[in-house]
């Protein structure tokens, strides 16, 4: 039984460096709403000039703009541009006019471009 719970200790401590949900805090620069699709068919609205806490989906991820669909695949982000949790992780993005979509590195203000790809 004791050995149980040492086994369960331990691995606990092992998977905090595995966060379970990456978490993007997405900021709408577009001069319109846009919508993010965080689950298949499931959409959140984000405001001009508004940040919004989303779930980072990988694969294959929709955002809306009017009439415009962009489509980005959805990878692990370049090392730095995370910051790690025991239970989750955080990135920062921003969407601009025209579909463009960018990760911004946790400690400066680099940017590294989602690329829009087609992938529905």
């Amino acid at each position: 039984m004791y050995g149980n719970m040492a086994g369960i200790g331990i691995l606990s401590l092992i998977l905090t460096g595995c966060p379970a949900t990456l978490m993007v805090s997405i900021k709408n620069n577009a001069s319109s709403p846009i919508y993010y699709e965080f689950s298949p068919g499931r959409f959140s609205e984000i405001g001009e000039n508004e940040v919004s806490e989303e779930v980072y989906n990988f694969g294959c991820t929709k955002i809306k703009q009017g009439d415009e669909i962009f489509y980005f695949r959805m990878e692990w982000p370049p090392v730095g541009y995370v910051k790690r949790g025991v239970f989750s992780s955080r990135a920062s993005a921003a969407f601009n006019d025209g579909g463009e979509f960018l990760l911004f590195a946790k400690e400066n203000n680099n940017a590294h471009p989602l690329i829009a790809d087609g992938c529905h």
